[in-house]
């Protein structure tokens, strides 16, 4: 299973339905808040074995879905996952 489809499968608990485009911004389309980033820094955490710092979303390096997956993927690749 891609990283994309793991982060599908977290973010479809979170919203009842999947995102549609790897585009999608989580402020502006999909309408998270910060309690939206906590949710999903626990699934991700869950999922994928690490924690997500608050910064990372913060600073804008995690805005759309497909920033999160070359993240998600980058951080499994410095711990060798």
């Amino acid at each position: 299973m891609s990283t994309l489809e793991r982060l599908n499968n977290c973010l479809a608990a979170m919203l009842f339905d999947p995102v549609a485009s790897e585009d999608q911004r989580f402020v502006e389309d999909i309408g998270f808040d910060s309690l939206d980033f906590m949710e999903l820094s626990i699934s991700i955490e869950d999922e994928f074995g690490f924690k997500v710092p608050d910064e990372d979303y913060e600073n804008g390096k995690i805005s759309t879905v497909r920033q999160a997956v070359e993240y998600i993927d980058g951080r499994l690749a410095e711990e060798g996952k």
